[in-house]
């Protein structure tokens, strides 16, 4: 046993020269760190600060954006369904802009026919003299955004698109628009809250503030541009003033040196106005300075007791390296071997119990546990900003407490056996769930999702449909993901909610054909 003797002491001598050689290293680039650590932290200082305003201006701005575009694209598919009936007087047709601006959850949803004359849910008004895009010439079919100012000094969004085809009392219907107060826009941002000293602001290309609220120094009533001119070179003036003017992103500094703000900008798209971001000039750089401050302290302190324990712990370490060696040898063969054995059998197990857990075992399709899981994998998708192409439908089959009361369960079960094949021949490429008694839903994706809309009306009629033949009844809703949903729940809500409107819908529509 020579030889192991001579191995054991080799191991234990390379144990003591390796933990010494670590020590030093550890030595060496610590007192490297504190000496680079100053000018490590100007720098990040410089890098995180664009960064941070860059983040902070960007977010908003894409909601403000993402809010418009979804509220052109309600108004467009309110209009599609706009009948007959509800343009035969003036009492149906504010029916209509009531139940349009419920369903598709539009604020101060209106209408106005070629003499500018505006019906509004409550009241009908002459409005060539409140809203500007009524003078502009809308056939290009582009979406018109312009401020209103009420009375008392409020300002509102007004989101307007052209119409075309539709007629009111023998006048042409020309535009339809929507108004979003200003104030509930910046509440739901959260401007008006100082964030370590951070200031979030709204303001139109002439420099006017249009959330009606102080932006750090500068009061509510105050122009920007005019604020700023003292504070500012004639270039730098200039050069804000142009970027305002033309809707160019950019920044500038504020004060003098023993007090430098930053102001971030940003142009909103379409619209004119800029988002706008001002950030006390010591905010980044005093919390990074002082994050650095204490990791520096923290690294003289300790480094070298970080030395001795590595070498204390490479000499127990090969100490109880020789002892343990054979015996983990030998338990590691025993150990795979067993595990060899088990993970065949496990895996064969667990193929089955996930196949049955995953499926519905009267319907054939997917099950509730699955689609908890799927949820889960496209949360986190959500989270990661890899999703942005969702759509939910969710399904509830109608009668079907009837049919088990009246002529028994086992009819209940063919029942919901149609149901379900009629929504997987549907939505071919789309994976089907059973999440309850009678409740259905539907991911929608791949061609299923492109064609979402001809989909969803090709089953309304087919619903319809049954009816008067007393086939399958499903009341659904679809909604789709938006910029603003952090879970696949929240797609969820908004499509269970449209699935009860729509069930509304077909008790009526059931009892207008019985009577």
């Amino acid at each position: 046993m020579g030889w192991y003797s001579d191995m054991k002491r080799s191991i234990q001598l390379t144990a003591v020269i390796g933990a010494v050689i670590i020590s030093i290293l550890v030595t060496v680039m610590s007192m490297r760190m504190i000496r680079g650590a100053a000018s490590s932290t100007d720098k990040a200082v410089a890098k995180v600060s664009e960064f941070y305003l860059k983040e902070l201006a960007d977010r908003r701005t894409q909601v403000i954006a993402s809010l418009i575009d979804s509220k052109t694209d309600q108004m467009q598919r309110a209009m599609q369904v706009i009948s007959k009936q509800d343009l035969e007087s003036v009492d149906s047709l504010r029916a209509f802009i009531g139940r349009t601006e419920l369903l598709y959850e539009l604020d101060l949803f209106a209408l106005v026919d070629q003499d500018d004359i505006v019906y509004s849910r409550y009241s009908t008004y002459m409005g060539g003299s409140r809203y500007d895009f009524l003078a502009d010439d809308m056939a290009d079919n582009r979406t018109a955004i312009s401020t209103v100012y009420l009375y008392g000094g409020s300002k509102h969004i007004c989101i307007a698109i052209p119409l075309s085809g539709i007629s009111f009392q023998g006048k042409k219907l020309q535009v339809c628009f929507v108004e979003i107060d200003f104030k509930k826009l910046a509440d739901d941002l959260a401007f008006g809250v100082e964030n370590a000293e951070t200031w979030f602001g709204l303001y139109q290309g002439n420099g006017e503030n249009l959330i009606s609220m102080d932006f750090g120094p500068f009061d509510a009533d105050q122009n920007l541009l005019t604020a700023t001119k003292d504070m500012l070179s004639e270039d730098e003036w200039n050069a804000l003033n142009d970027h305002f003017q033309n809707g160019i992103q950019g920044e500038t500094v504020l004060g003098h040196q023993s007090a430098r703000d930053t102001l971030y900008y940003v142009p909103v798209r379409d619209t004119g106005w800029m988002m706008t971001v001002l950030i006390s000039g010591n905010l980044i750089q005093d919390q990074i300075r002082g994050i650095s401050d204490e990791l520096l302290r923290q690294s003289t302190q300790y480094f070298v007791l970080i030395g001795l324990a590595l070498v204390v712990y490479f000499l127990l370490l090969f100490l109880e390296l020789h002892r343990q060696s054979s015996r983990l040898l030998m338990q590691e063969k025993k150990t795979s071997r067993e595990y060899s054995e088990r993970a065949l059998k496990s895996e064969s197990e667990l193929g089955r119990y996930k196949g049955i857990a995953y499926k519905d075992p009267l319907t054939g399709v997917q099950s509730k546990h699955a689609y908890m899981e799927k949820a889960k994998i496209l949360d986190q998708a959500i989270a990661d900003g890899d999703l942005s192409a969702l759509a939910i439908l969710v399904g509830d089959l109608n009668g079907l407490k009837h049919i088990n009361d009246t002529i028994g369960h086992a009819a209940g079960d063919q029942y919901l056996k149609d149901g379900a094949m009629m929504l997987c021949r549907l939505f071919q490429h789309s994976p089907v769930y059973r999440t309850g008694g009678d409740e259905f839903i539907v991911i929608l994706q791949n061609a299923d999702y492109e064609n979402r809309f001809p989909l969803l009306e090709q089953l309304n009629q087919m619903v319809e449909e049954n009816i008067s033949t007393e086939g399958v009844v499903i009341s659904a809703g679809m909604a789709e993901l938006t910029p603003e949903d952090d879970y696949v729940e929240d797609v969820f809500k908004r499509a269970d909610h449209l699935m009860y409107v729509r069930k509304q819908q077909l008790k009526e529509m059931g009892a207008r054909m019985r009577t």
